[in-house]
């Protein structure tokens, strides 16, 4: 662990202004912190058995770390209390915590972090990696071994190739049946002519 994550902290070391940092400077650094995990990751699952539990809290964890001298990270206690205000309505007692305001600004004009180390995790179950990589950037899918074949644009070319085939096949059957028929043919066309409508009168006397 300590030769395979000495890249990561040199990353480390240089996220908090610590630039130039020698291999065995790091390696040392790796080796320490294996040994560190290692203790309180067994502190931990030793209370975890004596607490009669099979999973490992973060409570454990914080006595783990209150056991070999070091603050704890892990969990949400705190030694006072939250602040709470009154906001009940609709007849009932609702008390809620104000929410703290963060300024965006910094964040947005913040440079753009470096790009993270490629992520190889291997099983313990079974001898294979695990790759992460983008399946899609900005609504595109990017072409890349990881992602799968567009499979779209085969179904529109298979749609493509049989209207086309459709239409050769209507061509050839039109043309079959033409040749059936006579090439040239009298046709008799009467003329129209105009005639004039007159309206007659007659009368009747008794």
């Amino acid at each position: 662990m300590s030769i395979k994550f000495r890249c990561e902290f040199q990353v480390v070391a240089e996220s908090v202004g610590i630039a130039g940092l020698s291999d065995v400077c790091a390696s040392q650094i790796a080796v320490q912190t294996t040994y560190a995990v290692k203790m309180v990751t067994e502190q931990a699952k030793k209370f975890a058995v004596h607490g009669r539990r099979k999973r490992v809290t973060a409570e454990d964890i914080d006595s783990a770390f209150a056991l070999g001298g070091y603050p704890p990270l892990f969990g949400f206690t705190v030694k006072e209390g939250l602040p709470f205000r009154f906001a009940g309505s609709m007849g009932r007692d609702l008390f809620v915590t104000d929410d703290r305001d963060i300024e965006i600004t910094p964040v947005v004009n913040a440079p753009a972090a470096k790009l993270p180390l490629e992520t190889n995790i291997k099983c313990k179950c079974k001898n294979n990696f695990v790759s992460a990589h983008w399946l899609v950037i900005d609504g595109v899918q990017p072409a890349v071994p990881e992602n799968p074949a567009p499979v779209v644009q085969k179904e529109a070319a298979v749609v493509v190739s049989t209207e086309k085939a459709a239409v050769d096949t209507g061509l050839s059957i039109l043309s079959k049946a033409c040749r059936g028929l006579r090439q040239t043919e009298q046709v008799q066309i009467k003329t129209t002519s105009t005639h004039a409508l007159s309206v007659v009168g007659f009368c009747f006397t008794y």
